[in-house]
């Protein structure tokens, strides 16, 4: 995950300076090279947030597994729990976009209730995944994902 990380920094700055200097020149060469380092940055992201969506819940993991569950064990069991719904989580973080405008129009007093309220639904779609019993006032209440 780290080389696609350096790699997605890398493009980036050498696209801010390959933009930058196509504007004060106006080289044809430079917009050609502008042009390929965006495709470069999106090549290499697209992956990078694409594996990255599997380590989302490495820290719900550690707070479910205990004191015995180590980083790497965390990592591997976000990981396990994510396979075949990374679709399902990146949608439900889209679904928060309208939401996120509608906070920061508030000049962001909108996000004392959105962030909770994120949170919460962020814990309900790992228990649903990693299939923990819910308490409702002292009583375990048993739910089944479908």
């Amino acid at each position: 995950m780290l080389p696609y990380v350096i790699a997605v920094v890398v493009i980036a700055i050498l696209l801010g300076i390959a933009e930058a200097s196509f504007i004060v020149t106006g080289s044809a060469f430079l917009g050609v090279v502008t042009v390929l380092l965006w495709v470069a940055y999106i090549v290499v992201l697209v992956p990078t947030v694409m594996k990255g969506l599997y380590y989302v819940f490495t820290m719900y993991s550690m707070f479910d597994g205990g004191n015995n569950l180590t980083g790497k064990e965390a990592a591997e069991r976000s990981e396990n729990l994510m396979k075949g719904h990374r679709a399902e989580y990146f949608v439900l973080m889209l679904s928060f976009i309208g939401w996120g405008i509608l906070a920061s129009i508030t000049f962001g007093i909108g996000y004392l209730w959105l962030i909770p309220y994120m949170q919460t639904t962020l814990v309900i779609f790992y228990e649903n995944l990693a299939g923990t019993p819910k308490e409702v006032q002292g009583e375990v209440v048993e739910e089944t994902v479908e």
